[in-house]
């Protein structure tokens, strides 16, 4: 089939593909617009690891904290590497007496939490639900264990304090980015349709003896 076979096919097909990105935007589009809506709780976790001995109590210079700042850190990405491990999640859920939702693999788990780190030692974290106080809650849920599991690591034998600081769980509905789902719908759709068109062709093409 050459090029101008295939420009035969696409002008015989042209209000076939019209009308498949329209009804598939259409049809997506309403679907997302009259869909439950998406909550999404985020509060900030911050890492305050401090030196047990003062440095009005010590006989050396402690380099103002410098080290103390550095290990919080890391154990600001320890608490990222966290979030990111199912059976932390799952944890997290029990807390929170939720139910964990349907996966297709357990690692997928891992990435129900959004978490970025704001440097130095500051970790942003959210959740999306389709329920506002069960989002809230998760959150809230997450900061209870993270705080539990610095606990243990300040009852390790450590000798510099660990203290986790959480802001406020703040809330609010996600709106759907509609420029961007449009184009994306109408791709989508025009796709579609090309197929359907070419599949088409291909069908009632005569058969060869």
């Amino acid at each position: 089939m050459d090029l101008r076979q295939y420009l035969f096919v696409l002008q015989r097909g042209s209000g076939i593909i019209i009308g498949i990105t329209v009804v598939f935007t259409l049809v997506v589009s309403a679907f997302i617009y009259f869909g439950a809506p998406k909550f999404e709780a985020v509060t900030s976790v911050t890492v305050d690891r401090q030196n047990s001995v003062a440095q009005k109590d010590a006989n050396y210079y402690l380099y103002d904290n410098y080290y103390s700042q550095q290990s919080s850190g890391l154990l600001a990405d320890t608490i990222i590497n966290w979030m990111a491990s199912p059976s932390v999640v799952k944890s997290i859920y029990a807390r929170a007496g939720v139910s964990l939702p349907p996966v297709r693999k357990i690692s997928a788990l891992g990435k129900i939490f959004t978490v970025r780190k704001l440097p130095p030692a500051t970790v942003n974290i959210s959740v999306s639900n389709d329920n506002e106080t069960r989002s809230q809650l998760l959150v809230q849920s997450a900061v209870a264990e993270l705080k539990a599991r610095s606990l243990e690591l300040n009852q390790d034998g450590n000798s510099n304090r660990i203290e986790l600081r959480a802001t406020n769980v703040v809330s609010a509905v996600v709106k759907p980015f509609w420029a961007l789902n449009l184009s994306i719908n109408i791709m989508t759709g025009l796709l579609l349709g090309l197929f359907v068109v070419f599949i088409r062709d291909i069908l009632h093409q005569p058969k060869r003896s």
